[in-house]
């Protein structure tokens, strides 16, 4: 089988999930460069749906399939299930996703348009990390918080950096924000070095607003770095008990509860911990089922 997997734009968590799908590939599938004459398109859902639509017709039209990793959904312009079933979710091979996609069809009100009020083509998984690269360092903690990202607001990078700034905390920023006295801008770092300013760290924030997985927040976990999250089914899905919650509101209430958070400190990640996340979140066994679905 012929394969596409490209992400659509630069994106280090997209790009992490294509290399790890080409590195895990069977010898069956043949991972292609171009899209062209190929068996199967792997579509990532992370923004326009009238974009990925015309994209699915044009495979359909082929007489070909695809495969969509459900990268966003209410947080896209299309946040209703009810926009992505048809013909989108209807056709694909496998629809992957870190977010319970079921979940969110009862909350719309639309199990009845399912068989057995379900997806059957669903795989709900979480996504992966590379343990080999993403271990912990033993590095003396210097930052209370890691953060990273382009937008202040939706991953709430500001409330971060005011709840450090208010307990005299240091931050790591992995992006091209412009940083405060107190914040660490760190750009085009290596994996190696990311690993280590992980194990720097007491936290590592995933407070993106309305929905997320946030790779950092697991890649630092396995590098004994606490992960900051909103009190979500899907957050409490994917990090079980191995997360620090808080409940997403204005934005200083936020900085409130991050306050407190910081003064108590963060329980130190066990090496259990590490080794029971790192099971969880295996590329290898994340992508073996993702391709035994599309190889159905």
């Amino acid at each position: 089988m012929k394969v596409y997997l490209q992400p659509p734009q630069p994106s280090l968590g997209l790009d992490r999930i294509a290399t790890a799908l080409r590195r895990y590939a069977p010898l069956t599938v043949e991972v292609c460069e171009f899209p062209r004459n190929v068996d199967l398109t792997v579509i990532y859902a992370i923004g326009r749906r009238d974009h990925i639509q015309r994209q699915v017709d044009e495979i359909l039209s082929r007489d070909k399939n695809y495969a969509i990793i459900q990268v966003c959904l209410r947080s896209t312009m299309s946040p209703s299930t009810d926009d992505w079933a048809y013909p989108i979710w209807t056709y694909a091979k496998v629809i992957w996703s870190y977010y319970d996609l079921n979940r969110a069809i009862a909350e719309d009100g639309l199990s009845d348009n399912w068989e057995h009020g379900k997806l059957g083509n669903f795989l709900h998984s979480s996504s992966g990390v590379d343990a080999q690269v993403c271990r912990y360092r033993g590095t003396p903690v210097h930052y209370v918080v890691t953060t990273s990202g382009y937008s202040r607001r939706s991953e709430s990078v500001r409330e971060c950096w005011l709840a450090a700034e208010q307990v005299g905390g240091c931050v790591a920023h992995l992006g091209p924000l412009k940083p405060a006295k107190h914040v660490a801008a760190i750009t085009n770092v290596s994996d190696d070095r990311l690993a280590e300013i992980y194990s720097a760290s007491m936290f590592v924030s995933g407070l993106r607003r309305t929905e997320g997985f946030e790779l950092p927040a697991a890649e630092g976990l396995l590098c004994g770095a606490r992960p900051l999250l909103f009190d979500t089914a899907d957050y409490r899905w994917n990090y079980k008990d191995w997360g620090v919650y808080v409940k997403e509101g204005t934005r200083q209430e936020v900085v409130d509860q991050l306050v407190e958070v910081f003064k108590q400190g963060a329980a130190p990640v066990t090496a259990d911990e590490r080794s029971e996340a790192a099971h969880w979140f295996n590329w290898e066994r994340v992508c073996g089922e993702f391709w035994q679905r599309c190889l159905q």
